[in-house]
């Protein structure tokens, strides 16, 4: 069923703003020859990295640590014209690292694996994820644009505000939680958000905490399965439905197909805030959710959570997302083809020893 998809949109930018989980991906290829590559990840970072390439103004807001690692963080993201303007470096921040391992054999096919890397020298665990706090929050909330949408993907009070902030100036807000640690915490996050997104592996427990009368829309995935979603907009039946997932020429990495899924459904059904999200119609969220899946099937073509952004220009994934999104096949370009690398050094010092250890792109 052909649609228009948000690629290349006249009008003014839609704007986001999201806070959660901003880290450094170190991505480790299969190939033991390959160099690691180094990029801006973590859910809210994929996510919003991913709208500002199809063409929004994202703003992510997080604590991280003022370092050579959160240095390259802001690099990599204004690359992608992603707005800096509310990712604080200081000394009571944290630059989390997120360390992945790519697997390939022949009898599994390809996979994946993340690993908290410790430093070499003393041992301790790199940094972690630290929430923006509410004094944060309340010194960001009068300084933010008018926003579409908000995105979150963890729990805290900071988040919550800024959160309740967006619902209350008419932003759709989108929640796709990480873990079910705090249920207390989970639950007033779902009461906050209009659609919460989330992974039926990883949270099988939602579907009891988003009950009656819960988000406008719940999204579960499962992985090369599809999704299932329960609708609760006007004219929807308010049941389960199921739409498979679009089939991937060639699976060379499955890490960060979660990401772009939500990244194409914030852009169909996010664009115009709540007021307009009201107004969905079954149809519509079906093609959200179909383009939603296309970006997911072709990230799947590369290595890394956002690897396709680096390895072939705007032109050819604007092609490869509407030749999936009309039922055709997407088939990654070869390694030699690879034409937007940027080689990298990137130096880590241990806060807890002062040792240095060195990746390298």
């Amino acid at each position: 069923m052909p649609f228009e998809i948000p690629l290349n949109l006249p009008g003014p930018r839609p704007a986001i703003a999201g806070t959660g989980l901003i880290a450094l991906d170190v991505v480790i290829p299969n190939e033991t020859r390959s160099l690691p590559q180094l990029w801006a990840g973590g859910t809210c970072g994929n996510v919003l990295t991913a709208l500002a390439y199809l063409g929004w103004d994202s703003y992510p807001i997080a604590r991280l640590r003022d370092d050579a690692l959160s240095s390259y963080i802001n690099q990599d993201l204004a690359r992608w014209n992603v707005r800096l303007d509310y990712l604080d470096s200081d000394k009571g921040g944290s630059t989390p690292v997120i360390v992945q391992h790519i697997h390939s054999s022949l009898d599994r096919g390809s996979t994946h694996s993340f690993s908290r890397k410790r430093c070499p020298f003393c041992g301790k665990r790199l940094p972690w994820y630290k929430p923006i706090r509410v004094a944060d929050a309340a010194r960001i909330i009068p300084q933010l644009p008018p926003l579409a949408t908000f995105f979150f993907d963890r729990t805290s009070p900071g988040a919550h505000s800024l959160a309740k902030h967006a619902a209350e100036r008419g932003s759709l807000v989108v929640f796709e939680p990480s873990s079910a640690s705090d249920i207390n915490r989970l639950r007033q996050a779902v009461q906050i958000a209009h659609v919460v997104k989330y992974s039926h592996e990883r949270l099988s427990e939602m579907e009891e905490v988003c009950a009656d009368p819960g988000p406008l829309l719940i999204i579960e995935t499962h992985g090369s399965a599809g999704l299932r979603f329960l609708s609760r907009l006007g004219g929807s039946s308010g049941r389960w439905q199921v739409s498979e997932s679009l089939p991937a020429s060639k699976v060379v990495d499955t890490a960060g197909c979660g990401d772009w899924c939500t990244a194409g459904i914030i852009a169909m059904l996010g664009r115009h805030g709540l007021e307009e999200f009201l107004k969905t119609s079954s149809d519509r969220l079906l093609e959200a959710l179909r383009f939603g899946q296309a970006l997911a099937a072709w990230n799947c073509g590369f290595e890394g959570a956002r690897g396709g952004m680096y390895r072939i220009d705007k032109s050819l994934f604007f092609e490869s997302i509407k030749r999936l999104v009309a039922g055709d096949t997407f088939h990654p370009p070869e390694p030699e083809s690879e034409v937007l690398q940027v080689s990298l050094r990137m130096d880590y010092t241990c806060a807890a020893c002062g040792g240095t250890a060195a990746f390298h792109q």
